[in-house]
């Protein structure tokens, strides 16, 4: 809980995560358009490949963390604090002196991209335990705008400054991120509000969505190797694409709704086929245009998948932290397996039909994936259940509101059906099924068999877990 003003944190909470972002960008995706002079294409986005395996070490380390002491998230140790910002200065401060014509060897590159990579993941780590201090209201609203700021100022740097300003521009956003992190580190208390174990329960029994997960992702780096060898500096038009998807669909999902999470994966399958199938095609702009389609549709994922784990660990009483970092897992390892392809096609200098053989490999195994790995087997849980947008969060005043309120939005967040929302609205009360059949002149197994969906639903196994749930939606 905050010790001082909701609103200042909050403010202080999105600075710092725009800062982080911008930084997350420049060093990511705009440095290697240039960085280092002296390497070639395949030397080059190898230190981009070597930067996303660090962010998942990075991640790794931090779940293995949390899974030893749930108290606290790493960043909370200024010690730790401060070494993690150390190692996300390493690359801005080698692209400086690159930028003045100091050769700096490969080995030497790589190691600071691997630096970079554990500080983005803690980094990242960090930003989205937020829930854990304080609960933001509009979430999905105030989140879409970070990424809608962060990649304005990441366009406008990239498209004015010298590399060199660049450098300076990136130290200067980090160092801005982690004073904002120790500010809202001095003045919060951490207190996880779900134990690790059952996060882990949980993603344990998900190995199917990891895979599905894993694979729809593959195309994503795939595509931007490929974006890096067909556009080079066009790669800021793809970003100027995301920040506008980005700003429509924050106002247009942005009213507390969301997709669940089985659901961002339907979409996201979905345009990558597509997006894949029209890069076969044998004209140059069509290709180009594919790529830079799946390109924008990767950012518009993260953004989704994002608010989805969110709602995931909302409505499983898992761990936000842990699911936050774990939910995200598979597509970066998916993400990384995509780079490493792109690299390969390039190094063996393969393009024409062979790179057209690939993208329909790709196609294949992302409709395998789908048709296997998809849950049809637990669409009844809202975490999973189709592609149609959920209200999430409270309105204004429901803790002041009548118990109708409540089982309105306990009915609109885990999908009652009209039978089970009356039904629900007798066993709130303390009714049991005998009486509940009665009022709706129902039989008695009919009753028990609504209840029991209910309960299902829901995720709880009796009358006072319900009531509890219902008292946590204040």
């Amino acid at each position: 809980m905050a010790r001082k003003s909701f609103g200042f944190m909050q403010l202080s909470s999105l600075v710092g995560f725009c800062c982080f972002y911008a930084w997350y960008l420049m060093t990511f995706f705009g440095s290697f358009i240039f960085f280092p002079t002296q390497a070639d294409f395949v030397s080059r986005h190898l230190g981009q490949a070597i930067y996303f395996a660090g962010s998942l070490v990075g991640s790794a380390v931090f779940l293995l963390h949390l899974r030893k002491t749930a108290r606290s998230p790493l960043l909370d140790n200024r010690g730790w604090f401060t070494v993690i910002t150390l190692l996300g200065l390493t690359l801005p401060v080698c692209m400086v002196l690159d930028s003045l014509g100091v050769v700096i060897a490969m080995p030497v590159v790589y190691v600071t991209c691997f630096a970079a990579g554990i500080a983005l993941s803690a980094g990242f780590a960090w930003w989205d335990c937020l829930p854990e201090r304080f609960q933001p209201s509009k979430r999905f609203r105030s989140r879409g705008f970070v990424f809608v700021i962060g990649g304005l100022v990441f366009l406008g740097a990239q498209a004015l400054l010298s590399q060199m300003a660049l450098g300076l521009t990136s130290i200067l956003l980090l160092v801005a991120s982690a004073l904002l992190t120790d500010f809202i580190n001095t003045r919060t208390t951490y207190v996880p509000t779900n134990a690790v174990d059952e996060s882990v329960a949980f993603f344990r029994k998900a190995r199917s969505l990891d895979a599905l997960t894993c694979i729809v992702t593959v195309p994503f780096g795939f595509a931007f190797i490929l974006l890096y060898r067909y556009l080079q500096w066009g790669i800021l038009g793809v970003f100027a694409a995301v920040v506008a998807l980005d700003l429509v669909s924050t106002f247009i999902l942005g009213k507390n709704r969301i997709i669940p999470f089985a659901g961002v994966l339907r979409i996201c399958m979905a345009f990558v086929a597509i997006g894949l199938l029209a890069f076969v095609l044998p004209p140059y702009q069509v290709k180009v245009g594919a790529l830079v389609f799946i390109a924008v549709i990767w950012f518009s994922y993260r953004t989704f998948n994002g608010e989805a784990l969110f709602e995931l660990s909302m409505a499983r009483h898992l761990s936000h932290s842990y699911t936050a970092v774990r939910g995200k897992m598979a597509g970066n390892i998916g993400f990384l397996l995509g780079l490493v392809l792109g690299l390969a096609t390039n190094g063996l200098s393969l393009g024409g039909a062979p790179l057209d053989y690939v993208a329909l490999v790709l196609v294949a195994i992302v409709v395998l994936g789908a048709l296997f790995l998809l849950p049809f087997d637990d669409e009844f849980n809202p975490a999973f259940r189709t592609i149609k947008p959920v209200t999430i969060g409270t309105p204004v005043g429901i803790g002041q509101g009548s118990d109708a309120q409540k089982c309105a939005l306990l009915a609109e967040r885990y999908m009652l059906s009209p039978r089970e929302q009356q039904v629900l609205s007798f066993i709130i009360r303390g009714r049991n099924a005998r009486y509940v059949a009665s009022q709706l002149g129902i039989a008695e197994n009919t009753a028990k068999t609504h209840i029991a969906s209910i309960y299902r639903k829901v995720d709880v196994h009796s009358q006072q877990e319900l009531l509890d749930l219902l008292d946590q939606m204040e």
